[in-house]
Parts: structure tokens; sequence; C-alpha cells
């Protein structure tokens, strides 16, 4: 009996060493196969990654299999276009930052120091639609973007700036719509006074 008793014990006690051990085993290799994916998903072993220029805004798009670059295209934008292209000026030296990044192994890119600075063109494209902005207006807009990348080495200067013309260029556009009204009534008020004497066309 004291020897079937013994024997139960050390049973129980080597099942329960044995299920902590492919517990902690399996631990280890959970842990292991996530390090390798975020190391995988920031490597360049497979990597779509999107870069600004900070010195001429302009974007470009690579695309990397086995750390080896396959491709890479570079797109102009609103503000390169406007600083650079149209006046035939020679670019800078680039300064590349990491805007975006995307991989098999991490759809939704990493939140780098540039990460908005690519919709901040577009944002800025349309700003430049809106009828108050003329050529002088759009450099200078264009130049202080730059300089506020450059000058924080992030892009959230640059978005309270652009909210802030945004504001602006809204109210400027308002009080010249009031203008043109106000133009409007009084040259019909006037019209309508001639009218009324006879002193109208």
């Amino acid at each position: 009996m004291i020897m079937n008793s013994i024997f139960h014990s050390k049973n129980k006690n080597s099942k329960k060493f044995n299920f902590i051990g492919i517990f902690l085993i399996s631990i280890f290799f959970v842990s292991s196969i996530l390090t390798l994916l975020k190391i995988a998903s920031q490597s360049r072993m497979y990597l779509k990654q999107k870069d600004v220029d900070i010195n001429s805004g302009r974007i470009s798009n690579r695309f990397f299999i086995m750390w080896r670059l396959q491709y890479m295209y570079i797109e102009e934008t609103s503000i390169s276009k406007t600083l650079f292209q149209r006046n035939g000026g020679l670019m800078p030296t680039p300064d590349w930052q990491i805007v975006s990044s995307s991989s098999p192994w991490q759809q939704n890119s990493p939140h780098y120091a540039y990460h908005a600075a690519a919709k901040q063109m577009l944002d800025l494209e349309l700003l430049f639609d809106r009828p108050v902005f003329d050529e002088s207006f759009k450099a200078t807009s264009a130049k202080y973007v730059l300089f506020l990348w450059r000058k924080d080495k992030n892009y959230h200067s640059a978005e309270r700036y652009l909210i802030d013309l945004r504001d602006k260029i809204i109210e400027l556009e308002k009080d010249r719509l009031k203008f043109k009204q106000n133009r409007v009534r009084t040259i019909c008020s006037h019209t309508g006074k001639e009218a009324a004497t006879g002193k109208g066309p």
C-alpha cells in the first residue's frame, strides 16, 4: 500500500512537471514566433516603404525583397512643383524620412515622426486650389511647411499651421463674399434710386 501510494504520488508529480514543461515550451515558442514576426515586419525582408524628402517635399516609394531594393519611384508633390519644378530650379540634396511602411506581417504602419507628411501635402494642394492663393502665397506656404518639418523633426507643427491656414482662408473668403454682396446691394440700390428719379440710362 505504501509503495503504491509513493508510486501514484511520483506519477502525479511527473504529470505535473510534464504539464509545466509543455506550458513553458509553448510560451517560449509563441514568444519566439512573435519576435521573429516583429523583426521581419520592421526589416526589409519584404517591405513597402514611403519616404518624404523634407528638403523638397518629394515622395519616394520603395519596395524591398530580402533586403534588396526591387524598385523605387519618386512623386512630385504640391510643394516640390511649386518651389522647384515650375521654376526650373535645381532640387536640393534630399533628406529622406520614413512616412509609412507595410509588409505581409504588419498591415498597419508604425507611427513615424513624419507619418502625416504625405497627407499634409495633399491638404496643401487643396488649399492651393482656393481663389485667394496666388503663386507668391503658394511658395511662402510651401517653404514654411518644409521649415517646420526640418525644425521640429516631425509633422506636428506643420499640421497646426495647415489647420490655422485653412481657417484663415475660409474667413478671408467669407469676408470677400460679404464685400461682394454688399457691393452688389449698393449698386442695385443706386440703380433703383436712379430709375425711380428718372436719372437712369
